[in-house]
């Protein structure tokens, strides 16, 4: 259907560039547009035969017999196949033919960029309610979010991964944007959205496949790549947590949130979710919690022995209890390091070396010691 401002916009500029009187038509052979304004809203008899026949273009020298006609050129204004209005040129035919055409393609070429621009900007709010409703859950209906998901292409067959992007100001959006998409391993299903300013979210989809999961850290590692590497360049700070596998759409804010939970509690560049579950657990347990089971063997410490006690067991649990590597990181010879954690199994009666409940004790003391506010 012809758009009566877009009508009127096309003869506003079309009439710069010629004398002739153009005039448009809607479906039904109104005149919605015209550079002779007197003659809106009139019926065009020649413009609704173009427009319900099949004639490429009607010439009429003597316009008298015809009812709100005068003499010119007449053409079908065509979109998708279907003739949705008229394009007319008033004088001489054989003077007007030629125009008559170069105005039909010029309108015709104007409702197809219009279609096009509605189309794409109908998908933008589309995309925008749909991320929206899957990080808020404020959407009630998710049968409209399916539809949704479905009208975009995005199908829910596949598992997606949730990665937060936080970039600083030397970040271009739109280039990163685009560099994600340039990867190789990017895919029509993956889901990627600025949700902030300078945050992005993408949902990485994998085929329900169990190889899919058991090889995803090197998926994402080459997917973000491109993107990682122009970063790096362009002197941007980032930050990528890579949250839970979701399946459902109504899911996806929870493997969202446990990319936030990253952003809040690691420091790495690139960071995955399924690396600190053990602190994430911990994490849920209110600090009272831990107070009321640990605080007595905090309380018995001297300021010395807990920075001691803190920054040994921090640096044996990230290295799995390897003492070579541990002492190298610590800069203190081996055996130093084994007589200062001597002294700390030796105070709390525990061999974390032989047994693994005392060393998921130490664990648990080390966190409530390292975030408790006295």
């Amino acid at each position: 259907m012809l758009d009566n401002f877009l009508a009127e916009k096309f003869i506003e500029k079309a009439g710069e560039s010629t004398e002739y009187n153009i005039n448009i038509m809607d479906e039904r052979g109104v005149i919605i547009a015209s550079k002779d304004a007197e003659r809106i809203g009139d019926f065009h008899e020649v413009a609704y035969w173009i427009i319900h026949g099949d004639e490429d273009i009607i010439e009429v020298p003597d316009g008298g017999k015809y009812l709100g006609v005068r003499p010119g050129v007449m053409l079908p204004v065509i979109q998708k196949g279907k003739r949705i209005g008229a394009i007319g040129v008033t004088g001489e035919p054989a003077k007007v033919r030629e125009i008559g055409k170069v105005m039909q393609f010029a309108i015709e070429t104007m409702y197809e960029f219009e279609l096009q621009h509605r189309q794409s900007a109908q998908r933008k709010s589309m995309k925008e309610r749909f991320i929206y409703g899957i990080l808020t859950n404020e959407v009630a209906d998710i049968e409209k979010l399916r539809e949704d998901a479905a009208t975009l292409g995005w199908e829910e067959k596949y598992i997606r991964l949730p990665v937060y992007l936080l970039l600083d100001d030397m970040a271009d959006v739109p280039t990163v944007q685009r560099k994600l998409k340039d990867s190789a391993l990017y895919s029509r299903q993956d889901i990627i959205s600025v949700v902030r300013d300078k945050e992005l979210v993408i949902f990485k989809s994998f085929k329900p496949v169990p190889e899919s999961l058991s090889s995803y850290k090197e998926t994402v590692t080459e997917y973000i790549s491109y993107c990682k590497n122009y970063l790096d360049m362009a002197g941007a700070g980032y930050q990528f947590c890579v949250g839970t596998f979701q399946d459902r759409y109504e899911k996806y804010r929870t493997g969202y949130q446990h990319c936030i939970w990253l952003k809040n509690n690691t420091k790495e560049k690139v960071s995955y979710f399924y690396e600190h579950v053990n602190e994430y657990m911990k994490s849920l347990i209110a600090m009272v919690e831990y107070r009321d089971i640990y605080g007595v063997y905090e309380n018995m410490m001297d300021e010395k022995t807990r920075e001691n006690f803190l920054e040994l067991t921090e640096t044996l649990q990230k290295n799995n209890y390897n003492f070579n590597i541990s002492s190298k990181e610590l800069y203190v010879h081996k055996n130093t390091l084994v007589f200062r954690f001597n002294k700390i199994r030796e105070l709390l009666g525990v061999n974390p070396m032989q047994q693994v409940s005392d060393r998921e004790f130490l664990e648990y003391l080390h966190y409530f010691m390292k975030n408790n506010k006295k």
